[in-house]
C-alpha cells in the first residue's frame, strides 16, 4: 500500500514545495477540472516518468497500479482495432482455483511477516543509529578535551563527529602504539608538531675548570712572614707587626732610608736586617699568591662569560632561567672572593678560605650536559622530522582511544548485540521471501492451466444487455486473445460509438481488469486501483450503474476480497462522488479518508478532511424532504420539482411521455404536475400558491415523487439521498 505521495515541479505542482500527502485503504479526492487530479493519477500510474515525484511504499515491496483516466482509454481504445484480451480464471479446473487461494492465503500471511521482519530490522537500524550517535559523542566529546593540545594530529577529522567517530574505529583495530604519559605526549607536540618545528643552535661541552684546586690553594692558607733568624725578626714576630713593616718598606724607600715617622737616618745594618727579613723566599711566596689570586680571577671571569655564551645562544632547550641563576651566584661569589683575596695580597700573614663555587660549576655542568643531549635528539628529530610526527600522532591516537577504553567496550556490545539480532531477522527474512516466491511460481503456473480471455467477453456483453445496450457488444477477435466491438450484424462498432456507449464499455473493459490480466500468470496479483472520472457523457441509469459497481471495487477492498489493497478515486462531478461515498448503516469505513484538491494561482494544494466535505445544494434540497414531519409546506412542491429537475432533466434527460405512461389516475396527475412545473421553468416560491398545501395533499406528491424514483430504476438513488436502508 502507498504510504505517501509527493508530486512535485509538474504541471501545476509548485517546484519547491510541492504536494505531499499520505493516503488511507480508500480515498475519494474531489476537485474541478484542471484542478491536478489527472496528474496525480498519472504519477501513480508510472511514478518513474516524474523523476521530481515519489511514491513511498514504506516497508514493503510496490505493488503494480491500475489506473482508470484518460490515458488509460487512449492506450486501451484509441491506438487500435482490437482490445487485448483480458484473462480471468475459468471454471474448469476447481483443483487449481482452490488452491491458488490456499496460497494467496498463504502469501498474504508471509507478506505480513515480511513486514513485521522489516519492521523489526528497521527498529534495530534506529538502535544502531542510537548506538553510533552515543558513541560518536562520546568520542567528539574527547576531541573537544584534547583538541587544543592536540589540534595537529586531528587535522582531517576535527570538522564532522562521525567522520571523527569513524577514524577512532580505525585506531581501534590498527593501532598499536605504547601507551605514553599525557605530559609527554605534550612535549613532543609542542616540539614537533604545535610549532614551526627548526633546528636547535648546537651547545658546545662544558669543560670543568680547576676551579676547585684553586680554591684550596695552599697559599690562601699560609701565613707568608720574613726570614725568622734575623735580628729584627724577633721584634716583628713579638709585635706581629710583619704586614705593616712590609708595607712600611716602600714609604721607607721613598723617604731615602729614612724612618718615615721619626725621620732619622737609619744604619746600613738596619736596612740590610730588612732587606735579609724579606727575602728572596718571601718574595716568591708573595709571587705565588698573586699567581693565584691572577688565576682564580681570570678562571671565574671565563665562567661567568661562558654561561653569558650558552644565554647568548637562545636554545630553548636549555634552562635558561637555571643559567641565569647561576650566573647571578658564582659572579656574587667571585667579587666576595676578590676581596677576600685583596685582603690576602695586603696582609700575606693572614689565613682566608674562600667562598666554594665548585658546587655551583657542577650544576653548570649538569645543565649543560642534559642541554647537549635534548639538543641532539632534537635535531636528530628535526632531520627526521615526517617519520617523526607520524610516530607521535599514531602515539596521540594511542593515547585517545585508551581514554575512550570504557565507552567502546560499551559500544562494541550494543553493537554486537544489534548485529546478530540484525543478522536473524533478515535470514528469516530472505526465507520468508524466497518461500513467497515459490508460492507465486506455484499460482502462475497454475493461473496458465485455467486462464481464458471468454469470461471477460460474456461478462461484459452480460452487463451491456442487462442496461438496454443492445446495439453493440464485445466479440472474439482474428487476433488470438483479443477482442473487437461488433454491432448486431458483426461490424466493427468502435468508431460509431456515441461518448456514453465509449465511456460505459471502456469503464466495463477496465473493472473486468481490475481481477484479471494482460497476462496469463498475473491474475491474481495484488494492486493499487485508480479511477479517474469515468462518468463522462453519461447518462443517469449508466452513471447509477458505473457508481455502484465503484462502490462493488471499495467494498471489496475494504473486506479484502479481492486483489485490490488500496483504492484512490478521483472526480469533479458532485453526484457520482455522493454516489460511490454513499454506505448502508451497515457497512464499514475502515480506511477511508476524503481529501479537496484546488488550484489557485496555477499552484495545485490538496486538503484532507475527517468527514466528506462535499455538501451540496442538491443535497440540501433532500435534506429538506426528509425532515419529515417538519417539512415546510410551503417549499415542499418547489422543493420536489428541483430535484427532480436537476437529477432527471438535466442528468439523466428524462423523456416525459414515456414515464407518464407508468402512471394511472391521480398518480399520474400528480406526476404531470410535477413535470410541468419543470418544463415552465418556474424557480420561484410563489408558484406553489396555487397548490393546497395540506398534510394530504404533501404525503400524496411526496408518493408520486418516489415512484418516480422507482419506475425509472432510480430507487437505489432516492434511498442514498433520503438515507433509507436498502438490501
Amino acid at each position: 500500500m502507498i504510504k505517501s505521495v509527493t508530486i512535485k515541479d509538474t504541471a501545476s505542482f509548485d517546484k519547491v514545495t510541492g504536494v505531499s500527502f499520505s493516503p488511507t485503504l480508500v480515498n475519494f479526492i474531489y476537485g474541478s477540472n484542471g484542478s491536478g487530479k489527472t496528474t496525480i493519477s498519472n504519477v501513480i500510474a508510472n511514478c518513474s516518468s516524474f523523476p521530481t515525484c515519489n511514491l513511498d511504499w514504506g516497508l514493503a515491496a510496490p505493488l503494480q497500479t491500475l489506473v482508470y483516466n484518460r490515458t488509460f482509454i487512449e492506450n486501451n481504445f484509441e491506438q487500435s482495432s482490437e482490445l487485448k484480451g483480458i484473462f480471468t480464471l475459468g471454471k474448469e479446473s476447481k483443483d487449481e482455483v482452490e488452491k491458488i487461494k490456499v496460497n494467496q492465503a498463504e502469501i498474504e500471511k508471509k507478506e505480513k511477516s515480511v513486514l513485521d521482519f522489516k519492521g523489526t530490522i528497521e527498529i534495530q537500524k534506529q538502535k544502531l543509529l542510537t548506538t553510533e550517535n552515543n558513541f560518536a559523542d562520546k568520542c567528539w566529546a574527547i576531541l573537544k578535551k584534547y583538541e587544543e593540545t592536540f589540534i595537529k594530529a586531528f587535522e582531517g577529522n576535527r570538522n564532522a563527529k562521525q567522520k571523527f567517530k569513524e577514524k577512532v574505529i580505525a585506531e581501534l583495530t590498527s593501532n598499536k602504539q605504547p601507551l605514553v604519559a599525557l605530559i609527554e605526549l605534550e612535549a613532543k607536540a609542542n616540539q614537533i608538531l604545535n610549532s614551526a618545528a627548526t633546528k636547535a643552535p648546537d651547545v658546545r661541552e662544558f669543560i670543568l675548570p680547576e676551579i676547585k684546586t684553586l680554591e684550596e690553594s695552599q697559599v690562601f692558607q699560609t701565613r707568608i712572614i720574613g726570614k725568622d733568624d734575623v735580628d729584627i725578626a724577633k721584634m716583628i714576630l713579638k709585635l706581629n707587626n710583619s704586614d705593616w713593616v712590609r708595607q712600611g718598606i716602600g714609604f721607607y724607600k721613598a723617604n731615602d732610608e729614612h724612618c718615615p715617622f721619626c725621620q732619622q737616618t737609619t744604619t746600613e745594618s738596619f736596612r740590610q736586617q730588612l732587606d735579609e727579613y724579606f727575602d728572596e723566599s718571601y718574595t716568591q711566596q708573595i709571587q705565588t699568591l698573586k699567581t693565584a689570586n691572577d688565576k682564580y680571577n681570570l678562571e671565574c671571569e671565563s665562567i661567568l662569560n661562558c654561561i653569558s655564551n650558552y644565554i647568548a645562544i637562545n636554545n630553548q632547550l636549555l634552562d635558561l632561567y637555571a643559567l641565569t641563576g647561576l650566573k647571578d651566584v658564582i659572579s656574587t661569589k667571585h667579587q666576595k672572593n676578590l676581596l677576600t683575596l685583596e685582603k690576602k695580597i695586603k696582609e700575606p700573614t693572614s689565613k682566608i678560605e674562600l667562598d666554594s663555587i665548585t658546587e655551583h660549576i657542577n650544576k653548570l655542568k649538569e645543565i649543560i650536559d642534559q642541554a647537549i643531549i635534548k639538543t641532539k635528539e632534537h635535531n636528530k628529530l628535526i632531520d627526521n622530522i615526517d617519520a617523526e610526527r607520524k610516530l607521535l600522532i599514531s602515539k596521540i591516537w594511542a593515547f585517545i582511544i585508551n581514554e575512550l577504553k570504557a565507552d567502546n567496550t560499551t559500544y562494541s556490545a550494543e553493537k554486537d548485540a544489534i548485529d546478530k539480532a540484525t543478522k536473524s531477522v533478515t535470514a528469516k527474512l530472505t526465507a520468508t521471501e524466497g518461500e513467497i516466491r515459490t508460492l507465486k511460481a506455484e499460482i502462475q503456473l497454475s493461473e496458465s492451466k485455467i486462464t481464458s480471455v471468454k469470461p471477460t467477453i460474456d461478462a461484459i456483453n452480460k452487463t451491456l444487455s442487462g442496461f438496454g445496450f443492445t446495439n453493440f457488444s464485445l466479440a472474439e477477435a482474428k487476433t488470438p486473445g483479443s477482442y473487437k466491438v461488433v454491432r448486431e450484424n458483426g461490424l466493427d462498432a468502435k468508431n460509431t460509438l456515441s461518448e456514453g456507449e465509449k465511456t460505459f464499455i471502456t469503464f466495463l473493459y477496465f473493472y473486468h481488469l481490475t481481477n484479471g490480466s494482460f497476462e496469463t500468470d498475473k491474475i491474481t496479483t495484488t494492486k493499487v486501483l485508480v479511477i479517474d472520472d469515468p462518468i463522462s457523457s453519461l447518462d443517469s441509469s449508466v452513471l447509477f450503474i458505473v457508481s455502484n459497481l465503484v462502490r462493488k471495487l471499495i467494498t471489496d477492498c475494504r473486506e479484502s476480497k479481492s486483489n485490490i489493497k488500496q483504492v484512490f478515486i478521483l472526480t469533479h462531478n458532485v453526484y457520482f462522488h455522493k454516489e460511490v461515498t454513499f454506505k448502508k448503516q451497515s457497512e464499514k469505513t475502515k480506511g477511508e479518508s476524503f481529501w479537496i484538491i484546488r488550484r489557485a494561482g496555477n499552484i495545485s494544494a490538496i486538503e484532507n478532511y475527517p468527514d466528506n466535505p462535499v455538501q451540496t445544494s442538491y443535497d440540501l434540497l433532500w435534506q429538506e424532504i426528509r425532515e419529515s414531519p417538519k417539512i415546510n409546506k410551503l417549499t415542499v412542491f418547489n422543493t420536489l420539482r428541483r430535484i427532480l429537475e436537476y437529477y432527471f432533466k438535466i442528468l439523466g434527460k428524462i423523456k416525459d411521455d414515456e414515464l407518464l405512461a407508468k402512471f394511472e389516475g391521480e398518480d399520474k396527475v400528480i406526476s404531470n404536475s410535477l413535470l410541468s412545473w419543470i418544463n415552465d421553468g418556474s424557480h420561484s416560491i410563489n408558484d406553489d400558491i396555487f397548490i393546497t398545501t395540506d398534510d394530504e395533499t404533501v404525503d400524496k406528491y411526496l408518493r408520486v415523487f418516489k415512484r418516480i424514483f422507482e419506475v425509472e430504476s432510480q430507487i437505489e438513488h432516492y434511498n442514498m439521498m433520503m438515507k433509507v436502508n436498502s438490501i
